[in-house]
């Protein structure tokens, strides 16, 4: 049987970050910091979600996560 390398887990990763990112629901500028297209872009001008203070938290719960899965990911390849 041949187990999932880091970029296997690093993709699932991806994928669950979209994924939680999207159930925190985004404003209405192009590059809102909520996004799940959002790749660390610096806060734009016209993105609230900086006001919604539990979206915040939320968002860096997810990133934080995929951060952690990644490093798991990365250790256990040789």
């Amino acid at each position: 049987m041949i187990s999932p390398g880091a970029a296997e887990w690093i993709t699932v990763a991806l994928a669950r970050r979209a994924h939680d990112l999207g159930v925190i629901g985004t404003c209405s500028s192009p590059r809102c910091m909520c996004s799940p297209d959002n790749e660390g872009w610096p806060h734009a001008a016209d993105c609230h979600c900086h006001d919604r203070k539990h979206a915040m938290l939320e968002m860096a719960k997810i990133n934080n996560r995929f951060a952690a899965e990644v490093k798991k990911a990365m250790d256990a390849t040789p």
